[in-house]
């Protein structure tokens, strides 16, 4: 897995605003994270702001093979190996 993917597992992703427009009663709006480059689209109410639908589309090599989600022991020990990398640089 690459470095920005494990990153973002580990520390979420850094959402910043792409694009968004209107359609009919919802806002549409686009995100993409700068590290991963990981993209999200919020389908958002343009009365209340809550927002109704989320997808979410990931670079190749990001989403863990055979499906799932990751579990809190996949991304303690994703976390350990970004630490000890970061740690390494520092001496």
């Amino acid at each position: 897995m690459d470095a920005s993917h494990i990153e973002c597992r580990v520390n979420r992703h850094s959402w910043r605003p792409e694009d968004a427009w209107r359609e009919g009663s919802v806002f549409v709006q686009t995100q993409r994270c700068p590290r991963c480059d990981a993209a999200r689209s919020q389908v958002i109410d343009a009365r209340t702001g809550m927002v109704r639908r989320t997808t979410y589309a990931y670079p190749a090599g990001y989403l863990n093979t055979g499906g799932g989600r990751a579990t809190r022991e996949s991304i303690g020990k994703m976390r350990l190996a970004l630490v000890r990398s970061l740690a390494r640089r520092s001496l």
